[in-house]
């Protein structure tokens, strides 16, 4: 990954945690990580836990944020959630899937913040 998409990726869950916390969200874990699966945000409002897959983009010759979410990535973000969720004996916690579209210009400047909600549904 170059270093002005690892950059670009950052300011886009950087500016993503900041559109959540507006909502009254707290962060719980940034990267969690494991064998196979990364969730980019998992936040908390209510106590309901939100697994919150990050995409950022400066154009759409990709496709929009929400499309380069596969089958594939979901079965990936549901085990790494899974893991999590019993790492932290939080197996029966109300729990949800959702999605930060950021859009950002050609310079990395961020513009546009969209949060998609209940994105397995």
């Amino acid at each position: 990954m170059s270093l002005f998409r690892k950059e670009l990726g950052e300011k886009g869950e950087i500016a993503a945690k900041k559109e959540l916390e507006k909502r009254g969200f707290k962060l719980k874990e940034k990267n969690f990580l494991i064998r196979g699966g990364e969730i980019d945000l998992i936040m908390e409002k209510d106590e309901k836990i939100i697994f919150v897959e990050v995409k950022t983009r400066t154009d759409k010759s990709f496709g929009s944020p929400l499309e380069s979410i596969t089958e594939a990535k979901k079965r990936h973000l549901i085990h790494t959630a899974q893991v999590y969720l019993h790492k932290h004996d939080l197996d029966d916690a109300d729990v949800g899937f959702w999605a930060a579209a950021v859009f950002a210009d050609k310079k990395n400047n961020i513009k546009k913040v969209e949060i998609l909600e209940d994105i397995f549904v």
